[in-house]
């Protein structure tokens, strides 16, 4: 099965994914790291079209992110299920500063810099966050012809898969 899991910083999709992911035992990817890793210049958006394309190549997997640009294209066209989880922005908020906090006070070390000027980034992102508002990838999901199912919660993904299954 080749799932895709899309949405806002904050929603759980890492958390999610890697459940999921351990469950199906099938790989798990965080559209993040690809996009962190190579993130400024053509050459580096030639490398990361690259390692999409080794991650699609894959027989089973999870890929999970909320980014919607033409590097993504393929994922969703190569997914059997799509995702749009979306849980309440309240909850968004204080997961992002659950996670962001520890970085920023340096209890936690991460691979990109935390400051008060990201949370206040994700946030904004959080806010302005609608499915319906962001055609980019609801077009993608709809030229390709896929489903896209709307979630709030991971337990609601798992009874989907689970649906699925029988």
């Amino acid at each position: 099965m080749k799932i895709f899991i899309f949405g806002p910083s904050g929603a759980g999709k890492s958390t999610v994914a890697r459940r999921i992911s351990k469950k199906l035992g099938v790989e798990h990817f965080d559209l993040d790291e690809i996009f962190w890793k190579f993130e400024k210049g053509e050459l580096n958006l030639e490398k990361r079209n690259e390692t999409v394309g080794q991650i699609l190549s894959h027989e089973k997997w999870l890929v999970e992110g909320m980014y919607s640009d033409p590097w993504v294209k393929e994922v969703i066209k190569s997914s059997d299920k799509i995702f749009a989880f979306v849980p309440g922005k309240f909850l968004n908020y204080w997961r992002i500063l659950r996670r962001t906090m520890p970085r920023i006070l340096k209890i936690k070390k991460h691979v990109r810099p935390s400051n008060f000027a990201l949370i206040t980034y994700l946030f904004k992102i959080v806010k302005n966050f609608h499915i319906e508002k962001l055609p980019g990838f609801l077009d993608m999901a709809k030229d390709a012809k896929k489903e896209v199912f709307m979630v709030k919660s991971g337990k609601e993904i798992e009874e989907v898969l689970d649906m699925i299954d029988r």
